[in-house]
């Protein structure tokens, strides 16, 4: 009796498939196409950015965050961050004339990057 019954409780719980992958990525109110969007256009803001820094700076700076009015931009040291608060009101000026009308400020940050095997 036992058996029938758990049996029978095993029977009515509904089955779930796996999702497929592709339906996580395209849904219109996906949070992983979410993330996925803002991560590619912080990724072209970075290179925007670089290309209109000095090879040596650009290759210390990183950004790591952008809304509307504001990009935040990580550098490897306290020099770094120096040298790069210098060129910011010709960058902001430079970003604004490109298009990047509501940009109000670039706040920099000093946060030195991750060796790649460390987790």
């Amino acid at each position: 009796m036992y058996f029938s019954s758990l049996n029978q409780k095993i029977n009515l719980m509904p089955t779930k498939r796996p999702k497929d992958i592709l339906s996580l990525v395209e849904g219109s109110h996906s949070e992983l196409k979410f993330i996925l969007d803002k991560l590619s256009k912080i990724n072209e803001l970075e290179q925007l950015i670089k290309a209109k820094l000095h090879d040596n700076l650009a290759q210390h700076c990183r950004v790591i965050n952008a809304e509307n009015s504001f990009i935040v931009l990580a550098v490897d040291s306290p020099a770094w961050k120096t040298r790069l608060e210098y060129q910011l009101p010709a960058l902001l000026s430079t970003l604004r004339n490109d298009g990047m009308l509501g940009l109000a400020s670039i706040q920099v940050t000093v946060s030195p990057p991750r060796k790649t095997n460390e987790i």
